[in-house]
């Protein structure tokens, strides 16, 4: 698609899936959903659609929300472990819950039966901004809106607000809650270039070391229950729990030629 124009350039090493900038005095996201489920492109907005989406061999995206104003970015990443299952019609075409996931946070979505993700994994991100009060939900709230962060946080209207699409929400004064965040006007989601975690598996937690950033938690609690950082990500406890496996596996990689080797573990080699 083309570029989103801002001023602010995005990263190379990424496929970029959609990239939604808010001119809040232009209509940049379609009104419909059938004119964002085959993919669209406008002087501020694209996403490519069904067909390329379904195309793409994805296991990890990144969801990332900028600001046109001073060009900051901050992106978490999601995995198949930490959505949910998506019945919304308009994304029934896309072929792995994913997939649908990010279909619904395209816009495609018109009832609320497929963004709910109350999933602390994915909200107590707090260098994410997604919401100024700890509610740790997305999902629809009222027929006019495609999806919100529960807390007065990041929601996507794709008609009732006018040319006002994408941002906090417009309707509370956020001074005293979260200050400065009403410049967030943009919404990305990209696949990473690079190495390629494979198809195939549930992905349970994957930590690549920036060693220029601090991408896991320094504490337990901030473990615990899952945390999603932009190089690391751990499904957390009660998403562990609700899976059903007796073996998994423990690999190390290597980033600079995406070597990989991995050993079994199973409840009988545990000390």
């Amino acid at each position: 698609g083309a570029a989103a124009e801002s001023g602010c350039s995005l990263d190379e090493g990424y496929d970029y899936i959609l990239d939604y900038r808010d001119d809040r005095a232009t209509n940049d996201i379609p009104d419909e959903s059938e004119a964002i489920k085959y993919g669209f492109s406008t002087e501020n907005a694209y996403y490519i659609g069904e067909e390329a989406l379904n195309r793409m061999e994805l296991v990890d995206a990144e969801l990332c929300v900028a600001s046109s104003q001073d060009c900051s970015m901050h992106c978490m990443s999601i995995v198949e472990a930490n959505v949910g299952i998506c019945t919304c019609s308009q994304t029934k075409g896309l072929n792995t819950p994913l997939k649908g996931m990010i279909g619904a946070l395209a816009g495609l979505c018109d009832g609320g039966e497929c963004i709910d993700w109350d999933n602390p994994a994915i909200m107590s991100d707090s260098d994410l901004f997604f919401q100024c009060e700890s509610w740790n939900k997305i999902s629809r709230y009222g027929d006019d809106v495609q999806w919100h962060a529960w807390g007065w946080g990041l929601t996507l209207f794709r008609a009732s607000r006018g040319e006002w699409e994408f941002g906090y929400h417009p309707d509370r004064d956020l001074s005293n809650l979260c200050p400065d965040r009403s410049h967030y006007d943009r919404l990305v989601i990209r696949k990473p270039l690079g190495c390629n975690l494979e198809k195939g598996y549930d992905y349970i937690l994957d930590y690549f070391d920036n060693k220029t950033s601090n991408d896991i938690p320094d504490d337990s609690g901030g473990i615990r229950w899952g945390f999603s950082t932009e190089n690391a990500y751990y499904v957390g406890e009660e998403a562990l729990n609700a899976m059903n496996f007796s073996s998994a596996e423990l690999c190390a990689v290597s980033s600079s030629d995406c070597s990989m080797h991995c050993q079994e573990i199973t409840e009988a080699n545990l000390g």
